[in-house]
């Protein structure tokens, strides 16, 4: 996944409040909205909009198959920003990069997201992005490609429900690609043991897809 966030701005807070933040210049106020997970592409990707929230990151002691060190903490996020819809397609890729980093393991095809990508190859494909999307008039000043930090993507990934996933307290590998038992008792789906093209399975509430499966995803920060 690839977000487009407004720069030079702190958009996470833990456990505290903040300063109302600054009005947006007229420019960078019409690329925004109020509408979570209102559809926008931009430099030919998909985005969708996940307002600033608060929200209850991590999960509680009791829930299955929780990690340790993931308890929660209320997470603020004073600024809202646009997130890529699905994972990075391998079309994408070649429009935007051109050779691939290496052989990919679900095959290749154009709508298969891109797989054997270390992270500095994420942050080489969010600036090249930047670049072009500037170069081409489409990024107003102030806003880039990133990859999202750890909280932008748990943030977009919950879409606002309070479950343990998107949907719901079960979740079977008929709503997302995971190899593995039903979580939480959920009824038994396929099991495909490789990635799947993007969109295969039903969105999230804010309109993202294959949150809960398909690929594994980089985030920005540790």
């Amino acid at each position: 996944m690839v977000t487009l966030s407004r720069s030079n701005v702190v958009v996470l807070i833990l456990m505290g409040c903040s300063e109302a933040p600054a009005p947006l210049p007229p420019e960078q106020d019409a690329f925004t909205t109020e509408r979570a997970g209102a559809p926008r592409t931009i430099a030919g990707v998909p985005f969708c909009w996940c307002p600033a929230g608060r929200f209850l990151m991590g999960s509680p002691s009791g829930e299955p198959e929780r990690r340790p060190g993931e308890d929660q903490v209320e997470v603020t996020l004073t600024r809202g920003f646009w997130m890529g819809r699905d994972e990075v397609t391998q079309a994408q890729w070649k429009r935007v990069v051109g050779e691939f980093p290496g052989p990919q393991s679900a095959g290749e095809g154009a709508e298969y997201p891109l797989t054997t990508l270390n992270f500095c190859g994420g942050e080489e494909f969010c600036r090249k992005l930047t670049e072009q999307a500037r170069a081409a008039g489409e990024l107003p000043a102030g806003w880039d490609f990133r990859l999202p930090t750890e909280a932008q993507w748990e943030y977009a990934c919950r879409a606002g429900t309070r479950t343990a996933t998107s949907f719901g307290d079960q979740l079977s590998s008929r709503q997302a690609n995971f190899e593995g038992k039903p979580y939480n008792g959920a009824p038994a789906g396929p099991s495909l043991k490789k990635a799947a093209p993007v969109g295969s399975y039903p969105p999230n509430p804010w309109g993202l897809r294959d949150m809960h499966g398909n690929v594994f995803e980089w985030c920005r920060d540790w």
